[in-house]
């Protein structure tokens, strides 16, 4: 064991990564692109792969935010409100008039998880080498966020316009939104990752905006390869071949490198995208 070296090892590949960004293409906004893709890369990384549901609950979650430290620093210090309905006439913070006034828990919280994912997509945004994984950190922390957001709102709501089933009114709207929010992830079990965003679907093409394929798919090559007579000694050649493909494939996996001595060849559209191992490989079999 030896963890000075790598920890050495892991900020020297860190800073690498940083400074000399891709060394192979890189596909994004319909065009090939070496080193790095550009600052807008994030932004649109995390329109496509979030939630029209949590687009709507980060805008509640930055305007209840934003309204907080309003609250917070208009309000006089020194007002108190007393309850005349109540019999000893006891004294109420002048916050519970309000349906929409701040809970003490999202005052701190929604700043910190909205704080957290914007210097952390600024801080990654400072490296060369951008991958839509290397933003996984920021999904829940905004998801909790957007979760909050939607929850003062309908709490608030609730309280203004449902004051006698206020509990019950919340718990069925967010239960409304919690099967909208699977009703957009089912549809594409088992490829969780082939999910886009509904929204920018309706006017983009994500095959255009940003590089796909994880993997995904291969299973079904390999599954249909692995009927046909004799598999066990032939060879195919695949895209992400050692692994999401080879798991499937009873026969023999080689690197497309070698694709003038497999018996199949297997493409991807990662691989077409970025144009690789060779363009002119692509051409040869894909006119």
């Amino acid at each position: 064991v030896a963890p000075l070296q790598t920890l050495g090892k892991v900020f020297s590949l860190s800073q690498e990564y940083a400074e000399e960004g891709h060394s192979s293409s890189m596909y994004f906004m319909g065009q090939l692109r070496w080193g790095d893709p550009g600052f807008s890369f994030y932004p649109l990384s995390y329109l496509w792969r979030t939630t029209p549901f949590v687009l709507v609950g980060l805008v509640l979650a930055v305007g209840f935010a934003i309204y907080d430290l309003r609250f917070m620093m208009l309000r006089p210090r020194s007002a108190q409100v007393y309850d005349l309905r109540s019999p000893n006439r006891s004294r109420r913070n002048d916050a519970s008039l309000d349906p929409f006034s701040p809970h003490p828990t999202s005052s701190f919280l929604l700043p910190s998880l909205l704080g957290f994912a914007l210097l952390y997509l600024l801080l990654m945004n400072l490296g060369a080498k951008k991958f839509d994984r290397y933003l996984l950190p920021i999904y829940m922390p905004l998801d909790l966020a957007a979760g909050i957001g939607w929850g003062l709102a309908l709490s608030g709501l609730s309280r203004r316009f449902l004051p006698v089933s206020r509990q019950w009114a919340a718990l069925g709207l967010s239960g409304l939104i919690i099967l909208g929010q699977a009703g957009l992830a089912l549809p594409t079990f088992p490829y969780y990752l082939t999910y886009y965003n509904p929204l920018l679907l309706r006017t983009r093409d994500v095959t255009n905006d940003m590089l796909i394929g994880w993997g995904e798919g291969l299973d079904q090559a390999a599954r249909y390869l692995a009927q046909q007579p004799d598999v066990r000694q032939t060879t195919t050649a695949a895209w992400y071949g050692f692994g999401p493909f080879s798991w499937f494939y009873p026969g023999i996996p080689v690197s497309l490198s070698d694709d003038f001595q497999a018996d199949y060849l297997v493409f991807y559209q990662n691989e077409v995208q970025r144009e690789l191992p060779a363009r002119q490989l692509l051409l040869t079999y894909l006119r």
